[in-house]
């Protein structure tokens, strides 16, 4: 998604509202007031964020987006770290997530989560596994965890996604290689998501 996409999509209810007014209505944590009330616009703290964590919080109470959206995060966030994979069901996890974001039928979601299952048994396995390995491979066990609970109503997605990021994380090595991934991370959101804001 872009900005001609938000466009398309027309104006919503929160367009150029201030952090302000967004906190009062939705009641977020207070570190999120604090950094929001540096921008003079929700939608320039969007542009700006660089913690996908307040993004997914922002896209949680809003609703609108897609669980093939969520999905296709998830997949993102875990690909960005596949090279490190030194198993086979890293891959695999992936792969079942795209396919249940491609055709998300029941089949395909039992299948992710069978692929998650077993992306997180070998990152468990630290007879195989090193750390960057073990993080690869529970970023891909989110990932289809996504998917698997995408396909299930009351499941919590964004808490898969959220978990999904926090694995990618774990492959830094210092606090300024952190904050990056967590920049990456912000971009690939806002390129499959549209502004909210706007």
């Amino acid at each position: 998604m872009n900005h001609l996409d938000a466009i398309a999509r027309g104006p919503t209810p929160f367009m150029n509202i201030t952090p302000a007014k967004f906190c009062r209505k939705f009641h977020p944590p207070k570190q999120f007031k604090w950094w929001a009330g540096k921008y003079p616009t929700m939608n320039e703290a969007w542009e700006q964020c660089d913690n996908p964590e307040w993004m997914f919080w922002i896209l949680e109470k809003f609703g609108e987006t897609s669980k093939l959206d969520a999905v296709a995060i998830a997949i993102l966030f875990a690909c960005s770290i596949l090279h490190l994979a030194k198993d086979d069901s890293a891959v695999e996890a992936i792969l079942a997530a795209e396919k249940w974001r491609l055709d998300p039928s029941k089949i395909n979601s039992d299948l992710a989560y069978s692929a998650s299952k077993a992306a997180y048994n070998a990152g468990n396995r630290t007879d195989v596994c090193d750390y960057p390995s073990a993080a690869c491979l529970f970023a891909a066990f989110r990932a289809a965890a996504t998917a698997w609970a995408c396909g299930h109503a009351n499941a919590n997605f964004w808490g898969h996604v959220d978990s999904c990021a926090t694995a990618v994380r774990w492959t830094a090595k210092n606090s300024e290689e952190r904050a990056n991934i967590n920049k990456a991370n912000c971009q690939i959101v806002r390129e499959v998501v549209a502004n909210p804001f706007l």
